[in-house]
C-alpha cells in the first residue's frame, strides 16, 4: 500500500498536489502532519487543520516549535517544543511508515524530513519562495529530491537533484462561481463597481486590519471591500470589524464582506472579480496573482526568512502593476493614497506569465509517487 506523508508550513501548494495525487492513489494513501493551531499561543483552529481534515485526508498535528524572530511570552515555549518535535516527528513516522515524505518547508517539516532520513525513506521537497527558508535549505542537503518554483532557486540546492517545476496552484482559483450564497450575493451586487480584496493569509494580518479599519468608510464611498480578517483568537479581528459593519450607514454596509477566511471553494470568484488585491506576499499569492493577471498592493511580512516576502514582491512588482509598502512604511494615508492610485489607473494588466511553468502540481506529485515506487 502506498503511503505518503506531506508536512510543512505552505498549505496552498499541498492541497494543490493533494488535489494531483488522488487521481492516482486513495485518500487513505495520503497523510499530512502540521499544526492544529495557527500559532504559538493561539487556540483557534489552524486553516490547515481545516482543510485537510474535511478532505478526508488523515491529519496528524505534529507539536513542535521554532526560535521565533521577534521576543513574546511565547518564544520559550516554542523553544521547547522543538525537542518535543523531534520525539513526537520519530513517534509519527514509525506509526504511519511511510514510503516517501513531502515538505514544503517551514519548521513543521523538518523533523519529519529528518527522520525519514535517518530511516532511508525517501524526501522531496519543495520550495515556494526566490530564497529558500532555513528548514529547507537544511533538509535540502539530505533530500532525495528538491524542487524549486524558480529557476533562480537552484543555486541553493546541488544541481544534481533540483528542478525548477513552478508553484503547485490550486485548481479552485479557476472556478467563478462562488458556493457561498452570501458572497455569490454580494459579488452580484458589486459586479458594476470596482472591488478591493483585503487579505492578510490564511491567518489574517492584524497589522494590515488596524491600518486599514481607518479609511475603511473612505473606501467605501467609492468601493466594494471584501476582508479576510483572519480568526486568531490573538486577534478578533472578525468581531471587531462586524461590529464596525453594524454601525455603518445601511448604504455603505451593504458594500463591505468582512470573512475570517475565504474558502477553497470560493477563491476563485472573488479574485476574478477582484480589481485589486491587498495583502501579504506569500510566494503562493504573488505566483496566483501574476497568473490572474490582478493588481496588487502587497505589505511584506516583515519578519519573514531572509526578507522572503519583500523578495517575493519585488519578483511581482518587475511587471509594472504592483506596489510594495514595506511595514514600517505603512500608514492609513499611505494605503489608501496607494489603492487610489491602483484602482485608477485603467484597464486590466497583463503580464508576461507565458515562460511560468503551469503544471507544478502534476509535476510534483509524480515526482514524489516515482520516489515511493524506486526510492
Amino acid at each position: 500500500m502506498t503511503r505518503i506523508i506531506l508536512t510543512g508550513g505552505h498549505l496552498t501548494p499541498a492541497v494543490a498536489t493533494v488535489e494531483e495525487l488522488l487521481k492516482k492513489v486513495k485518500k487513505n494513501e495520503i497523510y499530512f502532519i502540521g499544526r492544529k493551531r495557527s500559532m504559538e499561543g493561539d487556540r483557534a483552529l489552524s486553516q490547515e487543520f481545516r482543510t485537510i481534515s474535511s478532505s478526508g485526508i488523515k491529519f496528524y498535528p505534529l507539536i513542535t516549535g521554532r526560535v521565533m524572530r521577534t521576543f513574546s511570552g511565547y518564544s520559550i515555549t516554542s523553544f521547547i517544543k522543538i525537542f518535543v518535535g523531534f520525539f513526537h516527528s520519530f513517534f509519527l513516522i514509525v506509526t504511519i511508515r511511510p514510503k516517501v515524505v513531502c515538505s514544503f518547508g517551514g519548521y513543521v517539516g523538518f523533523w519529519p524530513s529528518f527522520w525519514a532520513w535517518v530511516f532511508r525513506i525517501p524526501v522531496v521537497i519543495h520550495e515556494q519562495t526566490l530564497e529558500p527558508g532555513l528548514a529547507n535549505k537544511i533538509v535540502g542537503k539530505w533530500a532525495t529530491r528538491v524542487t524549486v518554483a524558480f529557476p533562480e532557486t537552484i543555486r541553493y540546492f546541488p544541481k544534481r537533484k533540483t528542478r525548477a517545476i513552478g508553484n503547485p496552484i490550486r485548481s479552485e482559483i479557476y472556478l467563478k462561481t462562488p458556493k457561498n450564497a452570501a458572497l455569490a450575493k454580494f459579488l452580484q451586487n458589486s459586479s458594476t463597481n470596482k472591488l478591493i480584496y483585503i487579505t492578510g493569509g490564511s491567518q489574517g494580518s492584524h497589522e494590515i486590519n488596524k491600518t486599514f479599519k481607518s479609511i475603511l468608510s473612505k473606501l467605501l464611498s467609492k468601493y466594494f471591500v471584501i476582508h479576510q480578517t483572519g480568526n486568531s483568537s490573538l486577534h478578533p479581528d472578525f468581531a471587531l470589524f462586524s461590529k464596525f459593519q453594524d454601525k455603518l450607514d445601511q448604504r455603505l454596509a451593504r458594500k463591505y464582506f468582512p470573512v475570517t477566511f475565504i474558502d477553497s471553494a470560493d477563491i476563485g470568484a472573488v479574485l476574478d472579480q477582484a480589481d485589486l488585491v491587498v495583502g501579504r506576499s506569500g510566494a503562493n499569492t504573488v505566483w496566483e496573482l501574476a497568473f490572474l493577471n490582478k493588481r496588487a498592493i502587497f505589505v511584506p511580512l516583515p519578519f519573514s526568512a531572509s526578507g522572503e516576502q519583500e523578495k517575493n514582491a519585488r519578483w511581482f512588482e518587475k511587471f509594472g502593476e504592483a506596489k510594495v509598502i514595506l511595514q514600517s512604511n505603512l500608514s492609513p494615508y499611505v494605503l489608501f493614497q496607494a489603492i487610489e492610485e491602483m484602482c485608477e489607473a485603467g484597464n486590466a494588466p497583463k503580464y508576461e506569465t507565458q515562460d511560468l511553468p503551469r503544471n507544478a502540481a502534476g509535476d510534483l506529485a509524480t515526482i514524489i509517487l516515482n520516489k515511493q515506487k524506486n526510492g
